[in-house]
């Protein structure tokens, strides 16, 4: 019995994602010259920067969809293979970031990387043995390089969209219940796509959001 190595994540959705950030954040330096006989008066601005190093952490919960193909007839096959398997996957998802900022004005720009775990998972019955067999799909692994740009609408508060490179890894398999293999077939790889995303950042103190 085999499956395919064509599994493929259609989408991935985050709600509720906590990120914390510890921010390295570069010096601002401000010039008190002035020439005789005038007077200079820098244009209000913030009193605090997103610039620099920052690294962090981030959880939440998530939803996906992966399509599996199964390429020999089997006790999931509705129809003569190769068959598609939809999965509907949801779970919660945690990991780790690092990133660099650069601030010109209010507008901030930079990049991050990003690596997590997930527990995002979908399992469904054999529609010919419902009670003995199981075909599962989940995601274990998740891996961003994105783009970052950003607008300081107060010193402490920042709002950006981002965009770039994902990567998931994803593991399709077949369990029989009868015999007690629960890995009767398996398959796992990375699969590359694309992700896009928006928030809000603010400061819980001066290298802290």
């Amino acid at each position: 019995m085999e499956i395919s190595e064509r599994a493929s994540a259609r989408s991935l959705a985050f709600g509720a994602v906590t990120s914390l950030c510890l921010a390295f954040a570069a010096t601002v330096s401000v010039s008190d010259d002035a020439t005789a006989g005038s007077f200079k008066d820098d244009a209000a601005g913030p009193t605090s920067t997103w610039g620099g190093l920052y690294v962090g952490l981030q959880a939440g919960y998530g939803w996906g969809d992966v399509d599996s193909v199964h390429q020999e007839s089997n006790w999931w096959n509705f129809s003569a293979p190769p068959s598609l398997f939809p999965s509907s996957l949801e779970g919660g998802v945690a990991g780790v970031h690092v990133g660099y900022n650069h601030q010109i004005g209010l507008w901030v720009i930079g990049g991050e990387v990003a690596y997590g775990k997930s527990t995002l998972e979908d399992a469904n019955p054999s529609p010919f043995f419902p009670t003995l067999d199981r075909h599962s799909a989940e995601i274990n692994d998740i891996f961003s390089i994105v783009g970052r740009i950003g607008y300081s609408i107060t010193p402490s508060t920042l709002i950006y969209a981002k965009g770039g490179y994902a990567a998931a890894k994803i593991e399709v398999s077949n369990d029989d219940f009868v015999s007690g293999n629960t890995n009767l077939s398996i398959a796992e790889n990375w699969h590359n796509g694309w992700t896009v995303g928006a928030g809000l950042e603010r400061k819980l103190a001066p290298n802290v959001s």
